[in-house]
């Protein structure tokens, strides 16, 4: 039996419609035309990341520049804007969030962690076996010493609204980096986890006039670490959809109306029967439209 390689967001998209699990993760059929929003999620992310290991080092990096150079080159390879942003409002609003970033940190009292090897502990591959042919893998964000003198697991997010307060202390992600660090503490030379959280960058058009608050990045948002039951319920989970994959149960679930993942869902035209598939990248597919159009007639 081949190995069957989950992620967070892999198990997360097996929850959220495992018929789009199959077209994009077995099938490999791909977006052709990657949404703005993913796309600045990057290149903010990317541009954090740049400041932070410049920051490590005792040397200065505009994460502005590093932004903005990003997005033009991303954007130049084809994007898809929707109603919301276009490629100037799109810019500055990833601007001003670079631009308070640096302060942000100073305020936030954060410190990056160094491994053993005197690396950061900063966009960090960690890789589980969890037996029967399934093995997890999960990029750590951020590994931090708080003001306090806590070890912190941190995700940056951006997001177009504020995270709910019940995320922080349920966030499955979270729970997959808790797990991920404590199974490779010592190669990280982390005694323990003591935090975990968040730090958001809301993603908010710069508003017309004084009264709007535009984008901004919130305060880390730091819970207690995971216990045992919540780690263990996780990796369940993670078991269980390898399962699921494995014997290839893979159902459409369009839900109702008010919550159906299908109007977000980059080949929901195809699977509806329509035959529209113009918006999807065939290049490195495993199987081609003939194959989903005889599934749905089974």
């Amino acid at each position: 039996m081949a190995k069957i390689y989950l992620s967070p967001s892999k198990v997360a998209d097996f929850e959220n419609c495992r018929w789009q699990y199959m077209l994009k993760h077995v099938w490999n059929w791909k977006e052709k035309t990657p949404s703005i929003n993913l796309i600045v999620g990057d290149c903010l992310d990317k541009a954090v990341m740049a400041f932070l290991a410049g920051q490590f080092v005792g040397q200065s990096v505009d994460p502005v520049a590093l932004f903005t150079t990003e997005l033009e080159t991303q954007i130049a390879n084809g994007a898809a804007f929707g109603s919301k942003w276009t490629p100037e409002n799109v810019q500055a609003m990833g601007i001003r969030l670079m631009e308070q970033f640096p302060e942000y940190w100073e305020r936030s009292g954060l410190t990056v962690l160094a491994d053993p090897a005197g690396e950061p502990i900063m966009q960090r591959l960690l890789e589980l076996d969890l037996g029967d042919d399934v093995v997890f893998r999960t990029k750590l964000d951020l590994a931090c010493a708080t003001r306090e003198g806590d070890i912190a697991i941190i995700d940056v997010k951006s997001a177009s609204m504020e995270f709910p307060e019940v995320l922080a202390p349920l966030s499955d992600q979270i729970t997959a980096y808790n797990i991920a660090v404590l199974a490779h503490a010592e190669s990280l030379g982390l005694q323990s986890v003591d935090k975990v959280g968040f730090i958001e960058m809301i993603k908010k058009t710069i508003p017309k006039t004084a009264k709007g608050e535009g984008p901004v990045i919130r305060d880390p948002k730091l819970v207690n670490a995971r216990d045992h039951t919540q780690m263990e319920s996780y990796l369940q989970k993670v078991r269980w959809t390898a399962g699921a994959i494995q014997r290839q149960e893979f159902a459409r679930d369009p839900r109702y109306a008010h919550n159906t993942p299908c109007s977000m869902c980059f080949a929901a035209s195809a699977c509806s029967g329509t035959g529209d598939v113009d918006g999807i990248d065939f290049s490195k597919a495993k199987m081609l439209p003939d194959a989903l159009r005889s599934r749905l007639a089974a």
